[in-house]
């Protein structure tokens, strides 16, 4: 699980410590759950796992609200969806 800076004001900044942090977390995470995908992979459950390893799951909590009004095609958003 990789932290976001979703605290960080400046769009930049923030997009700057987002890559850092998924990039440290890309080098040091395949390591630690080596020994549980050559486990999984002896079982039965293993050749589905293998085939379907690409998929993975974002979980996003408690994102900033936009700092401007929603617009679409020049048009204000008349409702918003929290």
């Amino acid at each position: 699980m990789v932290l976001l800076p979703v605290w960080e004001p400046d769009a930049g900044r923030r997009l700057d410590l987002t890559v850092t942090t998924t990039a440290r977390a890309t080098t040091v995470q395949p390591a630690a759950i080596m020994g549980a995908l050559v486990g999984i992979a002896a079982t039965p459950f293993g050749r589905w796992f293998v085939l379907h390893q690409r998929a993975t799951n974002v979980v996003v909590t408690n994102p900033p609200a936009p700092r401007c009004p929603s617009t679409c095609s020049g048009h204000a958003s008349s409702t918003s969806f929290r």
